[in-house]
């Protein structure tokens, strides 16, 4: 009992849903506090992830969640994590290390092979992200709104974050 506990209080499924933003993150109370709950909401100049963004990501989405396996029990210690990605930087490489998740590098210029953004999960998101736009749009208030221009930068983000942590 007590162990399912632990799992129960402790255990992240997958790591967070993470979305990167264009701009600085100077937003107001009222639009983060519109973002769903356990959506990690990270920005950028131009929406990409250089390495200032790379270390972000790592402590907000990937130490939250070895920390939460390893309190509910499933993970100890000695086990190890395998990440695919591109960063060379060696903060975030050591980083990583100390959290017990073993980097494998992508070939350069080949990203786009193997990057599940047109194919496989990151399709699917997308096909169910679009589902919530449509729905949002056969509202004849929001159509009106979208097709006179009438959201504001603050109001899409809030949209395309919902949408996205739905998906």
């Amino acid at each position: 009992a007590a162990a399912r506990r632990l799992y129960d209080e402790f255990l992240l499924q997958q790591p967070a849903p993470c979305i990167i933003f264009r701009g600085k993150g100077n937003i107001s109370a009222e639009e983060r506090e519109a973002y769903p709950e356990g959506l990690v909401v990270l920005w950028q100049d131009k929406a990409w992830v250089d390495r200032p963004l790379a270390m972000e990501w790592a402590e907000d989405v990937i130490k939250p969640f070895i920390e939460a396996e390893r309190k509910a029990g499933v993970a100890g210690a000695t086990d190890r994590y395998l990440l695919f990605d591109s960063q060379k930087q060696p903060r975030y490489i050591n980083f990583l290390k100390e959290w017990a998740v073993d980097g494998h590098k992508l070939p350069p210029n080949e990203t786009d092979q193997v990057q599940p953004i047109d194919r496989g999960l990151g399709r699917q998101v997308k096909i169910y992200l679009g589902q919530a736009m449509d729905q949002w749009l056969d509202d004849d208030d929001n159509l009106t709104k979208w097709e006179d221009n009438d959201l504001t930068a603050s109001d899409r983000r809030i949209l395309l974050a919902n949408w996205y942590h739905g998906a």
